[in-house]
């Protein structure tokens, strides 16, 4: 069964406030994806207190080495802005980022397939401390937007 890796949060802003990177539809997406494609396994890696968003697993914690083995192994990955798709680029691994706020010009690397709604939702000061913003939800693709990206690339018809 194919797996596909989800990497769903960035650590939390201001006052334990999501961070501003955060995509607010995940459980959506991944409830269409478990209803549209019952032939993926679905893993989220995160660390502890973080929401479950339904998929198959959750892993919570691992260690690099333990994170880097499940990337080359998955069929694919999707994340936001965080570490997870900078740890998957060193692999080699190629996926989809879901950005927002931050630049995937600046943020993003080539091989993976990098989303944004537009560039009017950028945040100003890209390079200030991320914890100080709020998510403004309107800066996101809609979880039907993401999930036609990410059939895509875990079927190769990109």
């Amino acid at each position: 069964m194919p797996e596909v890796i989800i990497s769903p949060f960035a650590r939390n802003g201001i006052d334990g406030y999501p961070s501003a990177k955060n995509y607010p539809y995940w459980r959506q997406l991944v409830s269409m994806l478990r209803q549209k494609h019952s032939d993926l396994y679905l893993i989220q890696v995160g660390v502890e207190g973080e929401e479950d968003i339904g998929c198959h697993c959750f892993l919570k914690g691992l260690p690099l080495r333990v994170l880097m083995v499940l990337i080359r192994g998955c069929r694919t990955w999707i994340s936001v802005d965080n570490f997870f798709h900078h740890l998957a680029s060193y692999v080699g691994k190629p996926g989809v980022v879901i950005f927002g706020v931050s630049d995937p010009r600046i943020f993003g690397d080539s091989m993976n397939v990098n989303l944004l709604k537009g560039r009017g939702y950028l945040r100003k000061d890209q390079f200030g401390f991320w914890t100080i913003d709020y998510r403004n939800d309107d800066a996101y693709l809609t979880p039907e937007e993401v999930l036609n990206v990410l059939e895509e690339v875990i079927y190769d018809r990109r």
